[in-house]
């Protein structure tokens, strides 16, 4: 969804889980996941977490917030299809 979305890779380089040397600014990393058990005695389930990083070189912090804000636009709330389990809350 962050890579296939024009508005977002007008504002960014790229979006990347690990960034290569010498990328050009400004750009969006997918970091740290953290996965917590979730189940109860009737089901089982994970509760996921992970993390959106924006990096810029201009002064003050208005592109990598507007980075940002457009990452979770794309992202809350969002319907998205995982196969075999039940996505509960994005």
């Amino acid at each position: 969804r962050l890579s296939a979305d024009s508005a977002l890779q007008s504002m960014v380089t790229s979006v990347f889980d690990f960034v290569p040397a010498q990328t050009a600014y400004p750009y969006l990393t997918i970091g740290e996941v953290e996965a917590r058990s979730w189940d109860t005695t009737t089901t089982t389930g994970t509760d996921f977490r992970w993390s959106l990083s924006a990096f810029s070189r201009e002064s003050g912090r208005a592109q990598a917030t507007a980075i940002l804000e457009r990452a979770h636009q794309l992202l809350h709330r969002s319907n998205f299809s995982v196969t075999g389990y039940t996505l509960v809350l994005m």
